[in-house]
């Protein structure tokens, strides 16, 4: 089996190459190794590391799940439920659930971010810095201009 960017098997990739074919930072690679979620592969008489099928398999679900923006600690606990640890497709789908409530929360946050940015511009005058409603809103001591959950609207909350 190859790559599509070496003729080196699989079973002989470096560690760019590995990086490479999973969609990571060589680095990347170097920085999963060093907090366990990927062992450290065999290396070859000239001091190289040599990735194989499993390496770059696992490499790959570990990209994968960071890219999907699950945490470290999540990534550990599938990668254990998937080595044979007798993890059940029900506590998968309950990290996996677990981190879409986060997301969505991050999203609601995003929302709140936008409606107030959007609410400050609407207040801008767009002329002199002393007339912006927008600079007056952000240096006025004790006006709180978002507060992570309502946006406060002309004294109004």
């Amino acid at each position: 089996m190859q790559t599509g960017n070496s003729a080196r098997p699989l079973s002989a990739l470096l560690r760019s190459e590995a990086a490479d074919a999973a969609g990571v930072h060589p680095e990347t690679v170097r920085y999963y190794e060093k907090i366990g979620l990927l062992a450290s592969p065999l290396r070859d008489r000239s001091g190289y590391r040599r990735y194989g099928e499993t390496e770059l398999s696992r490499l790959s679900f570990i990209s994968k799940l960071r890219k999907l923006g699950f945490s470290v600690s999540d990534i550990r606990s599938l990668l254990d439920g998937t080595s044979g640890s007798g993890m059940t497709c029900r506590s998968v789908a309950e990290i996996a659930e677990k981190h879409l409530t986060s997301v969505q929360k991050k999203v609601a946050e995003l929302r709140d971010l936008e409606h107030a940015l959007a609410a400050l511009l609407d207040e801008c005058s767009r002329k002199s810095v002393p007339e912006c409603k927008l600079v007056e809103r952000l240096t006025k001591s004790g006006t709180a201009v978002f507060d992570g959950e309502k946006l406060e609207q002309s004294g109004q909350t």
